[in-house]
């Protein structure tokens, strides 16, 4: 009876995982033109802006016949990166759109996730199992996954990597092969490619000790070769561009690494990496399972013979490790260049909590497995106090945290070490716990993605079809923002950051660009390295997450350079008279010719509505205010501006009812985005200072 109920149950767990599989796998496909997860405010602007800068060339050729339509060769390796590749090729098939770009992201993480699974496919049928649903059902990697960078054409080369070579590494055609793609991993995907190299000699290593030094030679001449031929390839004379984009993109703009200064300061940056970026923060319960892995793997006796019978297990802990050791060493480690890690991570997981739990495990110990169980339990209760740490809007990532960690990490230790056998037999004994902690990480994951797609907006889209409204249609955007809000439109944008290490004064000089579209950090960096942008024409302003985003029109005297040929549209004229409170009845000229044309433009009707405010008349004002409110009822900001609204014209006042009502808009700006507190407070304490 017993062997009944334990057969129906396990085809109701493998009905579920194939379930999650096919949720995972549609859910990627699904209102691809959304903006990224309010969730990930405090992040960092990446999901925002860095996008649409890889498919920038691709869609330069498709609308303008051009790769590089200003022949500027400062991110040139954008342009021969695989996402680019495959993003034309998108473009081709379906048209130029913000869409089209994250379905080319789409696809190709995804190919190359389906690809690390076949990699597995000597697994068993549970290993295999558990695996897809990590992978598939994960948060981060179908956040990441849907949007263009760089990582995703690594996720793709380093799933074909594993694919091909896990099943024909003892072909010497293979081992050739190897360091084309990890030459490609590392020229057409992100340079911390080259961990690639790391589980294809370990394979190696492995398989025949005797014969390693000659096909390991195989390995990393190929890699030497495919990388010259490549580089000269994609670059040409250019080359030298390239390390200078690499030299600054890793220790120019964040410092020489600082875990090369001191023992302290290496393991700090050890044992916090993965929790400063909030790489478990999304998903603890996969945190758990690793933790359980590792500390398996660490006491049991079978597990260096597992290791070494278990070629898939031994890539996967070399290319895990590699990166992890790679990675940590850098002061600048965002999430996306992580994301990558957890496919060897799942990989581990998925083989390590099957094979461990299959037979009674015999526990061993001795120095060194007491010496790496304290290594993974200091580890772990790191990443747990960050994790902690992260719940609590006051408390910021500390290094610090990696001492807590080791007092905490030395109690684990302790007690996981002195109860090891009764530890092994609990965790491994019955597959009980396995399941409640796969079922736990999928709630988890599922549940984000349904925080995510509940409060789903589409505040980029938006922006980008206003920019096209309000500027002309010979208009060149720079800044940040230009390529995330010209992807839809067809206005020509130049990519380009303030504040890097090798800036351009003369960069306004030699390029006809005519807005910036930037935020605040970024504009502060503009001024200092072009002191004339700080007399240009303020054009429009918009919120996009918790970014506030200003659209400003270039003033070419102020610059001291020629005038680029550009026409006025008609919200252009009435913003120039109405920001220099002269003639405003000329605002009320311009502004209804404009919004015939163009009458769901946010920022005409934003215009509008401060044209009434500033005239006194209140209730149109506040009129206007509601039809924005009634057009995008998913974007905060419209709420926000009127609860702004109510907020100054209850200082000039002291009507305790507009007070009241500010209240309660800045409420409904906070229900669609629960993460503008700050915002809200800095707004009424500007206003305060500004408004007698």
């Amino acid at each position: 009876m017993s062997g009944i109920k334990n057969e129906y149950s396990n085809k109701v767990m493998v009905g579920l995982g194939f379930l999650v599989i096919i949720l995972g796998l549609a859910v990627r496909f699904i209102w691809l033109g959304i903006d990224p997860p309010l969730f990930f405010t405090g992040q960092g602007q990446a999901l925002l802006t860095d996008p649409y800068n890889i498919t920038y060339f691709a869609r330069n050729k498709i609308l303008f016949g051009s790769w590089d339509i200003f022949e500027y060769d400062r991110w040139i390796v954008f342009k021969y990166s695989l996402m680019s590749g495959f993003s034309y090729i998108t473009f081709l098939l379906g048209g130029v759109s913000r869409i089209t770009a994250n379905l080319s992201a789409v696809i190709l993480s995804l190919a190359g996730i389906v690809l690390f699974i076949f990699a597995h496919q000597r697994l068993s049928s549970a290993a295999r199992l558990i695996l897809s649903v990590l992978l598939l059902s994960n948060m981060m990697l179908i956040v990441y996954g849907r949007y263009p960078f760089l990582e995703n054409g690594l996720i793709f080369l380093c799933g074909l990597t594993s694919f091909l070579f896990v099943k024909y590494y003892r072909q010497r055609w293979m081992l050739i092969l190897s360091g084309l793609l990890t030459a490609l991993c590392v020229l057409s995907g992100k340079m911390f490619g080259v961990v690639m190299l790391v589980p294809v000699l370990a394979i190696i290593l492995a398989d025949d000790r005797q014969k390693f030094f000659r096909r390991g030679a195989f390995v990393v001449i190929s890699l030497a070769v495919s990388l010259v031929i490549i580089s000269l390839l994609y670059y040409g004379g250019q080359v030298g561009m390239v390390i200078s984009y690499v030299k600054e993109q890793t220790v120019g703009m964040y410092g020489t690494p600082v875990s090369l200064t001191s023992p302290v300061k290496l393991a700090e940056k050890m044992f916090t990496f993965g929790g400063q970026s909030k790489l478990f923060f999304f998903s603890p319960f996969l945190l758990v399972m690793l933790f359980l892995s590792l500390s398996g793997l660490i006491l049991s006796a079978r597990s260096r013979r597992l290791i070494k019978e278990n070629k898939l297990l031994l890539f996967n802990l070399s290319w895990f490790l590699a990166g992890l050791l790679l990675l940590m060493m850098f002061n600048y480690r965002p999430l996306r260049y992580q994301v990558f890690l957890l496919l060897p991570l799942s990989g581990i997981i998925a083989i390590a909590l099957t094979e461990l739990t299959k037979r009674e495990q015999v526990v061993r110990t001795g120095f060194w497995r007491a010496l790496l169980l304290f290594i993974v339990c200091w580890y772990f209760m790191t990443q747990i106090i960050l994790l902690a740490a992260g719940l609590i809007p006051e408390l910021k990532p500390s290094y610090d945290y990696t001492w807590y960690g080791l007092v905490g990490g030395g109690i684990v230790w302790l007690a996981v070490y002195l109860f090891r056998d009764r530890y092994i037999a609990i965790v491994f004994g019955k597959r009980i716990v396995v399941g409640v902690l796969l079922v736990l990480c999928v709630i988890m994951q599922s549940s984000w993605i349904y925080r995510w797609f509940d409060g789903r907006s589409d505040c980029l889209r938006q922006t980008g079809e206003d920019l096209a409204q309000v500027a002309g249609g010979e208009a060149v955007i720079i800044g940040p923002y230009a390529s995330a809000l010209t992807i839809d439109n067809r206005l020509r944008s130049f990519i380009y950051m303030f504040g890097l290490v090798r800036n351009e004064p003369d960069l306004f000089h030699r390029f006809p660009v005519t807005h910036l579209a930037i935020d605040v950090t970024n504009w502060n960096e503009a001024i200092k390295d072009s002191p004339g942008l700080d007399s240009s024409f303020f054009l429009s302003r918009y919120w996009i997450r918790d970014i506030e985003i200003s659209i400003i029109r270039l003033n070419d005297a102020a610059l001291d350079r020629r005038e680029v040929p550009y026409k006025l549209t008609n919200y252009e004229k009435a913003m120039n008279f109405y920001s220099r409170f002269e003639h405003m009845d000329s605002v009320f000229y311009y502004l209804p010719r404009f919004l015939s044309a163009h009458p769901t433009s946010k920022a005409a009707l934003g215009l509008l509505s401060s044209y009434y405010m500033t005239i006194g008349a209140y209730e149109r004002g506040f009129g206007i205010h509601d039809k924005l409110i009634g057009l995008y009822p998913n974007d905060f900001s419209t709420y926000f501006d009127k609860a702004k609204s109510y907020y100054i014209r209850y200082l000039t006042s002291r009507d305790e009812n507009l007070l009241a009502e500010s209240d309660r808009y800045f409420g409904l700006a906070r229900s669609v985005n629960p993460y503008i507190d700050k915002d809200i407070i800095d707004t009424k304490r500007h206003a305060d200072s500004t408004v007698r």
